[in-house]
């Protein structure tokens, strides 16, 4: 009896000082990390990014050490203003700054816009399933491979795509999205892809293209979307594109409005009593855009 005793206290004894051992390792690990993402952050202001951070007290073991942790909630490169217009690529790859944001891990509102940051470097951040607002306008990022990454993100909110070179096909993974609700897009664009917005939780959608085919806007009319954004002649929408949620609607059109743009208008106006409506000049969509962003 004994015996069996004196086992069971070595066995205990022996599970106590592994998992002491365990709760030391973990936290030496968490405070390098932690160490770590402070580096990167002072790292990102030093190259002038704009970083907001926020600090929590942390108790790595409990009993052991609380600790005051430093982590980037908003990073932005260029911090560029469209109203003074479109800014040239500024360059971040193989950058000791690159490197520190690839190393945060909370990050929630993300702008790499105008800046050369591949695809792979932007596949590789910590914070990718974490970012809730983007802009990779105007950057080389902005591809097939990068959408399909950010559809599958649970917290990505708003995306915004200027200047960019995108297809109906590279758009449809964003459709998979179930966290989407706005989307800023200039590109190549039919409106094919709008297909597979239907049912989605979209609420605000920018469509810049001068491949732009009114006809594809029909698939909105499914949709939830409350504010449309679009570069086409007023006419040439279908008045049964617009949702029933449409609330407002501006289009970005050059020539003067005619007789049937007109028409269109007051048609649109019976149909949906609450809704407002627009015409701005092309000129004005890369800061309206930006705005909305």
């Amino acid at each position: 009896m004994k015996s069996t005793l004196s086992k069971w206290q070595l066995s205990l004894k022996g599970i106590v000082a592994f998992v002491s051992v365990a709760c030391v390792i973990f936290a030496f690990v968490r405070l390098v990390t932690a160490g770590g993402e402070d580096a990167a952050i002072d790292t990102m202001r030093n190259a002038g990014w704009f970083v907001e951070t926020y600090s929590i007290n942390e108790v790595r073991v409990p009993g052991f050490v609380r600790v005051r942790c430093r982590y980037a909630s908003r990073v932005s490169v260029t911090n560029y203003d469209l109203s003074l217009g479109r800014p040239t690529r500024v360059a971040v790859e193989g950058t000791p700054a690159l490197d520190g944001l690839k190393r945060c891990s909370g990050i929630r509102r993300l702008d790499v816009a105008y800046t050369d940051i591949s695809e792979e470097s932007f596949l590789e951040m910590r914070s990718l399933r974490e970012v809730n607002s983007l802009d990779l306008s105007g950057s080389p990022s902005t591809t097939k491979r990068v959408m399909k990454e950010l559809a599958g993100s649970e917290n990505l909110q708003g995306v915004t795509l200027m200047d960019s070179h995108l297809a109906d096909d590279d758009l449809l993974p964003l459709s998979k999205s179930n966290s989407l609700r706005m989307l800023v897009v200039e590109g190549d664009v039919s409106g094919a892809f709008l297909s597979g917005f239907e049912e989605s939780g979209l609420l605000s959608l920018c469509l810049v293209s001068d491949k732009l085919q009114p006809d594809q806007l029909v698939s909105l009319n499914r949709t939830k979307v409350d504010h449309l954004f679009l570069s086409c002649k007023p006419a040439e929408i279908p008045i049964d594109a617009l949702p029933e949620t449409i609330r407002r609607v501006r289009l970005f059109w050059d020539k003067p409005l005619d007789d049937e743009d007109r028409g269109w208008l007051k048609a649109v106006h019976e149909k949906h009593q609450h809704i407002y409506v627009d015409v701005s000049a092309t000129d004005q969509i890369a800061v309206i855009a930006w705005y909305r962003a």
